[in-house]
């Protein structure tokens, strides 16, 4: 009985050409035309008419204000015959009449520099204004607003919203039971108070 034999050679011959072609043709090709159209373009706006516009603030009385730049901008226009460029400078100035107001701080101890309190009272609310859109549905949204704002009074009057929270909770069935009782002595400024004169 004879054996077949079999040489693999001259397949694998024949297919290393056509990978090596297809993994040439997979490589991606570099635009290299793309400098030189922008080159083409910015000749093509070097040669062409430049018509410049000014935009001055309107009701404004500039003898009053110190030019410290400008900004320009260049569009390409286009009219019936007509090709040009279009540029746009439009100055910035800064006004020296503010600068009486801008030094009252320097007179009065109790005024700020510069507006950073506020700044870092809001930034809880728009830190995480994105999740309020998850609250589930309108009641929990606004049950989600009442007790934020409880809390940032808590905040204001320096109280600890867990020992007024436990000490509300406990409290509160005997005031809406009660229409004698004001439920705003539950609220942490008057709830502080209170808890003063108790000590």
């Amino acid at each position: 009985m004879a054996l077949l034999e079999y040489s693999f050679e001259p397949l694998t011959q024949s297919l290393e050409p056509e990978m090596q072609e297809e993994s040439v043709a997979e490589e991606p090709e570099i635009p290299m035309a793309a400098p030189k159209k922008e080159r083409q373009n910015r000749k093509l706006l070097e040669g062409l008419p430049v018509v410049e516009v000014i935009i001055e603030p309107q009701d404004v009385d500039l003898t009053k204000y110190k030019q410290i730049g400008e900004e320009r901008t260049r569009t390409l226009e286009f009219e019936p015959g007509k090709l040009y460029v279009k540029e746009i400078v439009r100055p910035k100035y800064y006004a020296y009449t503010l600068w009486p107001g801008m030094k009252n701080y320097l007179k009065d101890g109790r005024l700020k520099i510069d507006n950073n309190p506020a700044e870092n009272a809001i930034r809880p609310i728009a830190l995480s204004r994105k999740n309020f859109l998850f609250c589930g549905n309108h009641e929990a949204a606004e049950n989600m607003a009442v007790i934020r704002s409880l809390l940032a009074s808590c905040k204001a009057s320096r109280v600890n919203p867990r020992e007024w929270l436990t000490d509300v909770i406990v409290r509160l069935p005997y005031y809406t039971n009660n229409k004698v009782k004001d439920l705003k002595e539950l609220l942490p400024n008057c709830w502080k108070q209170r808890n003063s004169k108790e000590l």
